[in-house]
């Protein structure tokens, strides 16, 4: 139901935008905006909810596990938010930034889709399938290329955030019976 009033919104907004709009704004960058707004309200933006609300009730059962048990063991939890912060701080400009690099990378895959398909017969009869099927392949290896990025950044981040989850449970197991 929201995937519905948002592509009604994003139409009625693109079918009254100006003409320079068309001219400075590539095909495939609006289709492929159409397509990944609606994926992303559909499919990731549900899954996201569930990580992040499992992930805020395991914290919050760690945390009152550990206050019942010994209070003073939550002390060790002060050092983890600056660190969580900090890392923070980094993750969200790198993958914001990860995010526009695939999103140009992935207008000329679709303007070129679109165009080859418009255009199959006459690629055919001057036998340009070739250089056609090399561009496409150009196109999707540099959208992978970004995308590569963006899971190394996840990646880098899921690292830290487990290594700071670590030194909380080692340091709750080596002084907690203290």
């Amino acid at each position: 139901m929201a995937s519905i009033k948002i592509q009604e919104t994003m139409l009625y907004s693109v079918l009254r935008a100006p003409i320079s709009f068309f001219d400075k704004t590539p095909v495939g960058r609006i289709i492929h905006r159409f397509s990944a707004d609606i994926n992303t309200v559909d499919n990731a933006l549900t899954s996201q909810l569930t990580q992040f609300l499992h992930a805020l009730l395991s914290m919050f059962s760690v945390f009152f596990v550990v206050g019942r048990t010994n209070y003073l063991m939550l002390l060790f939890a002060i050092p983890i938010f600056p660190v969580l912060w900090l890392m923070k701080k980094y993750f969200i400009p790198i993958t914001r930034d990860c995010v526009r690099l695939c999103n140009n990378c992935k207008s000329p895959v679709y303007s070129n889709f679109g165009n080859v398909i418009a255009g199959a017969a006459v690629i055919r009869a001057t036998k340009s399938e070739d250089r056609f099927t090399r561009m496409g392949i150009e196109q999707i290896g540099k959208v992978l290329k970004v995308e590569y990025m963006y899971d190394r950044a996840y990646l880098w981040a899921f690292l830290r955030i487990g290594l700071t989850g670590q030194f909380f449970v080692t340091s709750i197991a080596i002084f907690g019976k203290y």
